[in-house]
């Protein structure tokens, strides 16, 4: 980059040195970053990864521990907003979205204009572009259900890429941004398709008993919403009430064989059926049982009303919250000979 363009370049992008990114992860935890770019266009993004190919990519830090006080390496949180209608018919509604949008921000422009999909995906935290690498889910529902496409910036050359589904690879909470192609794309923009015919789905967990309680027999899809969010509060702590990232660690799955052998020991395992030879275990329900609802050691402590959370209770270092993580982990493993894979994504450096 010639001297007059790294001018411009410095005066146009937004741009902190020895930042606290306090505000920037859900768990409110003091990490300094040397320093940060806040890219609000395709054409930023590519120039910053053009001189920072190494950078770390931060997007709403709802589903990050860090590990560590300080990231030495520089932050790019990209800032790409604008949500649109794309296209629309009869039998469907296409809608893009900037990456750096608020996922909830997605979910009320849809709800808006009366279109279904994104209810039970209600209030959780974090961006759209961190949707699809997530396959964030939630009351049986997963993102991959609603998406189209995105597009993504390669770090090695700047080149803009656009990835249907298939190239997405999605999973449970996996993707190919997670995996396969993990680190070397910056997700610009996400496109979701909904469609007229949608049917709103309340079988999954205390969905019904919530609808019956609010008074909801054939709720709209801002009252499946509503209801949603309600199901949400009562259950977990909303990050601006306890500092945390939502689910921990994602539920693991079984074979027959293990939820067999365990019903010899325990009254009830909740599981959910995958396949004829597969179950969903909550993880939730094994950390309870390996006693560690409401456990608590100094700040760093697991939710009183679900086990599921790891929470900061105040002053709790990302150390110590990533500490308490893995002596539940084992003691889960001992208990069920299970080893709970972290939901989170945990930065030591």
């Amino acid at each position: 980059m010639a001297f007059w363009e790294s001018l411009i370049f410095a005066s146009i992008m937004r741009r902190k040195d020895n930042f606290n990114l306090y505000e920037l992860n859900t768990f409110r935890l003091d990490v300094v970053a040397s320093k940060i770019y806040f890219p609000e266009s395709y054409e930023e993004v590519r120039e910053v990864v053009e001189e920072y190919p190494d950078a770390f990519i931060l997007g709403g830090g709802s589903n990050i521990l860090f590990a560590t006080d300080r990231l030495e390496r520089p932050v790019i949180a990209p800032e790409i907003m604008g949500i649109e209608k794309l296209y629309e018919d009869e039998a469907q509604v296409i809608v893009s979205s900037g990456a750096g949008e608020a996922w909830q921000a997605l979910v009320d422009f849809t709800l808006d204009h009366n279109w279904g999909g994104l209810e039970n995906l209600s209030l959780i935290p974090g961006k759209v572009g961190a949707a699809p690498i997530q396959n964030i889910g939630a009351y049986g529902v997963e993102f991959k259900e609603v998406f189209f496409g995105l597009e993504a910036v390669r770090i090695k050359d700047g080149a803009l890429h656009t990835f249907n589904k298939d190239m997405c690879e999605f999973d449970y909470r996996y993707s190919a941004f997670k995996g396969s192609i993990k680190g070397q794309y910056i997700i610009t923009r996400v496109y979701i398709k909904l469609r007229k015919d949608h049917q709103i789905n309340t079988s999954y967990g205390g969905i019904k008993m919530t609808l019956n309680k609010l008074g909801l027999e054939k709720p709209s899809f801002r009252e499946m919403a509503d209801a949603i969010n309600y199901l949400r509060r009562s259950k977990l702590p909303y990050p601006d009430q306890i500092p945390n990232a939502g689910s921990f660690f994602k539920n693991p799955i079984v074979g027959n064989k293990w939820l067999e052998d365990k019903k010899c020991t325990y009254t009830f395992v909740p599981h959910y059926r995958i396949d004829d030879q597969q179950v969903k275990i909550p993880a939730a329900w094994l950390l309870e049982q390996a006693g560690f609802k409401g456990y608590r050691a100094a700040d760093a402590g697991f939710y009183e009303k679900h086990a599921l959370i790891l929470v900061n209770h105040g002053r709790a270092s990302g150390e110590e919250l990533w500490s308490l993580a893995q002596k539940a982990r084992k003691e889960v493993e001992t208990k069920f000979g299970l080893l709970l894979e972290p939901e989170v994504n945990i930065i030591e450096a």
